[in-house]
């Protein structure tokens, strides 16, 4: 018979298993079975709401299989944490500023329109509302830069919440 062994990370995720019949344990290594066979096979991995999770954990000296309750609190640590929010943080800040783009391409054509006196029409934009606009943008393309991740939720930033991105300048139409 063999011994059989367990490696855990710094969560107690049970990431490998092996027996010493064909590894030999090192100071990481916990013992769990002292009189197993030969082979000891965990399928270690699941794969949930599109997330690759590891299904054991080590706890009190027992390997226990990982109830709803744990993954859940795994998703919304992953949801929750800087990386993710960085990522919804620029994908809607890009979404913003291409919903806006437009803006700055009327203003910039009827002001070439202008002087070059192709065209009389009144501007869209006056200066000071353009000016308004460019500072928007400005703070949108900094904004990854300049907010505290850890103030905001991933709610707030996939609702576009006034706390996490500033207010859109008016437009006349």
């Amino acid at each position: 018979m063999t011994r059989h062994f367990i490696k855990i990370d710094q969560d107690n995720n049970i990431i490998k298993t092996f027996t010493d019949a064909f590894e030999e344990p090192d100071q990481d290594s916990i013992l769990v079975n002292e009189d197993g066979d030969r082979h000891f096979n965990l399928d270690l991995m699941e794969l949930k709401n599109d997330i690759i999770f590891y299904k054991y954990k080590y706890e009190n000296g027992q390997v226990i299989k990982k109830t709803e309750e744990d993954y859940n609190n795994e998703i919304n640590s992953i949801l929750e944490s800087d990386e993710n929010k960085l990522e919804k943080l620029r994908y809607k800040r890009d979404m913003l500023i291409m919903s806006t783009i437009w803006i700055l391409e009327r203003h910039l054509g009827e002001k070439y329109g202008r002087d070059n006196n192709w065209t009389q029409k009144e501007m869209s934009l006056i200066e000071d509302d353009f000016k308004n606009w460019l500072l928007y943008w400005e703070a949108l393309r900094d904004l990854p830069e300049t907010i505290d991740l850890s103030s905001v939720t991933i709610q707030e930033i996939l609702e576009e919440d006034p706390k996490v991105f500033p207010a859109k300048p008016s437009v006349r139409n």
